[in-house]
């Protein structure tokens, strides 16, 4: 299952965050700051709507430890395209990123699978040509020892 990273911390003041974004899967949140707590609000979200579940349940809200993770899986009712949510770390000042979900059925994993089977099926043809080239020049060589 594919994850999305959510690197939290604090610069210059401010919390900041950067992404790593995968197809589909989990959105886990790491707080790298060393002392101070991660609150994080999904904007908009209800008991109902929220983009994010975990266990079956639908979060609106949770906090992450100094130098803790916590995960969290895209609901599979959940049928928008991006969501927002805040994030601060300690007494910094609030980002409000988006998260955009993927929604392309054709991960980079599958087009590595796909390019190595097409790869495997090329040498085999190529494998397959050579060998009856070099069969045929045999035959040849074996009519013309015998004639």
């Amino acid at each position: 299952m594919a994850r999305l990273h959510i690197y939290v911390d604090v610069r210059d003041g401010n919390t900041i965050s950067k992404f790593g974004v995968p197809r589909n899967g989990q959105v886990v949140f790491l707080n790298q700051h060393a002392t101070d707590s991660l609150h994080v609000v999904i904007e908009g979200a209800s008991a109902d709507s929220s983009p994010l579940c975990k266990g079956g349940q639908k979060i609106v809200s949770f906090d992450v430890a100094a130098g803790k993770k916590d995960g969290y899986q895209i609901c599979n009712d959940f049928e928008g395209v991006a969501f927002k949510y805040s994030a601060t770390v300690g007494n910094a000042a609030t980002e409000d990123p988006i998260v955009i979900i993927e929604t392309s059925g054709f991960s980079t994993t599958e087009a590595l699978v796909g390019g190595a089977i097409i790869g495997f099926g090329l040498g085999l043809l190529a494998a397959v040509a050579f060998l009856r080239s070099k069969m045929q020049q045999a035959k040849i060589q074996q009519v013309k020892s015998q004639g």
